[in-house]
């Protein structure tokens, strides 16, 4: 995604989900692929529920949703509560210059936060996840890639609503120890707000980033919920 690891980077952008949205979209058509199975986590979420969006809206050229996988992420605006850091980085005054400051020790501890007791990245993987954080001075993009955070309040019916009326299969996959989306915030919500969604629940020290931390049960639950769709679209 543009913004992001290898990606361009580019200064005083105006990102947006819609963006993001527009180059996978691209992206697909240009290597002919017409028929897609979603599996999505965190900003992914959000550019996944857009891509529904224009699913559903009927676009013209739209790409072919056989279904819609989402991990952890800001599913729903209301239950979704972002770091103090990322909070700091949305005050414009104080972006330009937290930005600057921010070094491997505070990213190290920040980033390993967000991820289970036992299930913390490696020294070896944090400075990986550092490498390709500052790439093409990738710090310096951050408070206007963290603009997503606006965007999914200002565009909450949108995106929420299409996951309520879909004709599209949907699943979430989801790690409980999760401090941005909590199991008695957000998971008790979006089963009463998407009842239409099947739900696997990981073990309880998974936390916000499930690929990453149990990949094999992830893999298995993914497996298990598109396997009667790919049959059935054969």
């Amino acid at each position: 995604m543009l913004g992001f690891g290898f990606s361009d980077k580019p200064k005083v952008h105006n990102y947006t989900v819609f963006e993001q949205a527009d180059i996978i979209t691209y992206l697909l058509k240009s290597l002919s692929i017409n028929k897609v199975n979603i599996l999505a986590h965190d900003l992914g979420d959000t550019i996944a529920q857009e891509i529904l969006a224009r699913f559903e809206d009927g676009e013209k050229d739209r790409i072919l949703l056989q279904s819609v996988t989402l991990l952890n992420g800001g599913i729903l605006p209301e239950t979704n509560f972002p770091k103090i850091i990322q909070k700091l980085l949305l005050n414009k005054y104080l972006s330009p210059v937290l930005m600057r400051l921010t070094n491997y020790v505070i990213f190290k501890q920040s980033f390993s936060d967000v991820f289970g007791e036992n299930t913390k990245p490696s020294e070896e993987e944090l400075a990986d996840f550092w490498s390709a954080n500052i790439w093409n001075d990738g710090y310096l993009v951050t408070a206007d890639l963290l603009q997503y955070i606006n965007q999914r309040h200002a565009n909450r019916d949108r995106w929420v609503h299409v996951l309520q009326n879909t004709t599209v299969p949907l699943h979430l996959i989801y790690g409980p120890s999760d401090p941005i989306n909590g199991p008695e915030t957000f998971l008790k919500r979006f089963r009463k707000l998407v009842p239409n969604c099947s739900v696997d629940v990981l073990n309880t020290s998974i936390s916000h980033y499930p690929h990453w931390e149990d990949p094999k049960n992830v893999s298995k639950h993914f497996k298990n919920f598109i396997k009667p769709i790919l049959l059935s679209n054969k």
